[in-house]
């Protein structure tokens, strides 16, 4: 009984996180506890904790500050009956610091979610490395971005910032395969306002630089959150769309939705000023259209959906691409890519955007970048044509030439090397300039061009495998993912692409 009692004083210790005060200055910021939040992610008496009794070894004196549980709770359980691994950083606990057993601590179990398969999730505020723990804390950091990019690709990974998140630690992050933030209390950034401060003399807030519409607007984010609460059921949804591993399938489910529903609303929409969102939603399942990123880049949208109850990763852009639509479309093909989850692009684009400012930042990469993505994934890759494909942005969005497994066209798509306008500003400049009437010809010879490069001339070269009517899209796209579902394809064996 002695045993006993002293076992329950310690999980008393540890329960009590950095004390009543710190627990209540928490609340006061509209904020969960570590613990609090674990509770509402993982189903009720699934929770299972993980050195919970590992303390701080360093050789300081922290007065009357206490360690429990060195600022992070970590362990596995079930969400929505599917297990995973998780941990939480105690902000109660030195601003949830970094330390070297934490560190540990957060390697441990996601070693242990690497070796059965299982997701992890981080619940994610700290101020970063714990500065009085030095190199030792460092050395922890890098510990766990070194194991964090080792097992990308082989079990999701999602990260949930619900407070600040400064420095190198926040990188953690970004390397995670999805990203939530609160609106209130996030601020993600590598170098703080006071960092900026001191390097340009610039003021800056905490929010400003990396609150959540920051995040949103930058990429960082993949999800913004109302609150804590919030954040743990986007976290839930978003795991309906995933595998557990990248040798499992993704769970099946959604509204029941028929297969064969057709969409009116596509056979009347205006290819030119077509809106990408509205065909991802006819699309796909009722209710299933969970969008990525809409802030960042959004002329293309990226979208986790349920087509006939299964998950797909859904790339859609419309007029022209730039670097931060390439950078987010070939990251997001990556991640589907590693999981086996379908790729069904939506192209109509005019082209590449051109920009000086676009070439200063080397426009070139982002576009090697995004052919690079959808070259070597060998999930099935389905491309629908919905108006304008033109040039080499068509090219680098997963099309025939680059390894689209199956090509569908709407009637009247432009499938060009150049848009109508260039191509007969180009090619009949002298006739236009020629013409008594040289807008007249002009807008002649674009109409020319356009009959020549549609959708029917594509079809004849075998760049297009079928031409439909745009409101059989949903029934003819899911009957291809069907066929393609036994898809085998391997590439050259080689650790990485070398650039």
């Amino acid at each position: 009984m002695h045993s006993l009692d002293t076992l329950r004083a310690e999980q008393e210790k540890i329960l009590s996180l950095g004390g009543k005060a710190r627990i209540e200055k928490q609340h006061s910021l509209g904020k969960m506890t570590a613990r609090e939040r674990i509770n509402a992610l993982i189903d009720e008496g699934t929770f299972v904790e993980l050195d919970a009794f590992a303390g701080q070894r360093a050789n300081i004196d922290y007065s009357d500050k206490t360690l429990a549980a060195d600022g992070v709770v970590c362990g596995y359980g079930a969400v929505n009956n599917r297990q995973v691994c998780v941990f939480a950083q105690d902000y109660t606990v030195l601003g949830a610091s970094l330390g070297e057993v934490g560190a540990e601590k957060i390697v441990k179990v996601m070693e242990l979610a690497s070796k059965t398969g299982v997701p992890v999730i981080a619940l994610a505020e700290s101020a970063g490395v714990r500065l009085s723990e030095g190199l030792d804390a460092l050395n922890g950091l890098g510990k766990i971005l070194k194991t964090s990019a080792k097992i990308s690709g082989v079990v999701p990974q999602i990260s949930a910032v619900m407070g600040p998140l400064a420095g190198v630690a926040a990188a953690y992050s970004q390397l995670c395969d999805f990203t939530l933030v609160t609106e209130k209390n996030t601020a993600v950034f590598l170098n703080g306002p006071q960092v900026v401060k001191g390097s340009t003399n610039a003021d800056i807030t905490a929010e400003n630089l990396g609150g959540a519409a920051a995040c949103a607007k930058s990429g960082k984010a993949h999800i913004v959150c109302e609150n804590d609460a919030d954040c743990i059921e986007k976290i839930k949804a978003l795991l309906d769309y995933l595998p557990d591993n990248n040798l499992s399938a993704s769970p099946f489910g959604g509204e029941n939705d028929d297969i064969n529903r057709t969409s009116e609303v596509l056979n009347s929409a205006d290819t030119e000023n077509l809106d990408i969102r509205t065909v991802i939603n006819e699309i796909s399942d009722a209710s299933s259209v969970l969008e990525l990123s809409k802030d960042f880049a959004p002329n293309v949208a990226t979208a986790l959906v349920k087509l006939g109850g299964e998950s797909a990763a859904v790339v859609a852009a419309s007029g022209e691409l730039d670097i931060t639509g390439c950078k987010k479309a070939s990251r997001f093909v990556r991640f589907a890519d590693s999981f086996n989850i379908p790729v069904v692009t939506i192209t109509n684009v005019t082209g590449f955007k051109a920009d000086k400012n676009e070439e200063d930042a080397n426009s070139l990469a982002s576009a090697a970048e995004l052919i690079s993505a959808y070259a070597e994934a060998t999930t099935a890759k389905i491309d629908i044509i919905a108006g304008s494909a033109c040039g080499g942005a068509y090219l680098a969005l997963g099309s025939k030439y680059i390894g689209s497994d199956m090509t569908i066209a709407w009637p009247g798509s432009e499938i060009s090397v150049l848009n109508s306008s260039a191509c007969a500003n180009i090619m009949f400049k002298d006739d236009i300039a020629e013409s008594d009437d040289p807008q007249k010809e002009r807008d002649a010879k674009i109409a020319e061009y356009k009959e020549n490069s549609n959708a029917y001339s594509a079809a004849k070269r075998g760049y297009v495998d079928s031409i439909i009517e745009p409101a059989l899209t949903r029934p003819v796209v899911i009957s291809a993912l069907e066929m393609l579902a036994g898809k085998r394809e391997s590439g050259l064996s080689k650790k990485h692409k070398s650039n």
